[in-house]
């Protein structure tokens, strides 16, 4: 069982759209750091999100074939349990 502290309240997104990775608490997991399979196609048309952007698997033209996989990994900085939060 893992455990984090109690979520923050929501941060106010800065004028530019981009949520301020420092200002989360916790473990951040982003595209960056995903270990993709497949073929996958980097995008910065919906906001808000972290970072420089998000990838996607297809577009409008080609979409994906549902083979594509993202593979996130972190090592727990203790035992005891997480609260975990996603977007997509």
């Amino acid at each position: 069982v893992l455990e984090l502290p109690e979520a923050p309240k929501a941060q106010p997104v800065p004028k530019a759209g981009l949520p301020v990775v420092d200002s989360r608490q916790g473990i951040v997991l982003d595209d960056a750091s995903a270990e993709l399979t497949g073929d996958w196609v980097r995008s910065t048309n919906f906001k808000p999100f972290i970072g420089t952007g998000y990838v996607v698997n297809g577009s409008k033209d080609s979409p994906g074939d549902g083979k594509a996989s993202a593979t996130f990994r972190f090592q727990a900085p203790k035992s005891g349990e997480y609260r975990l939060l996603m977007a997509y």
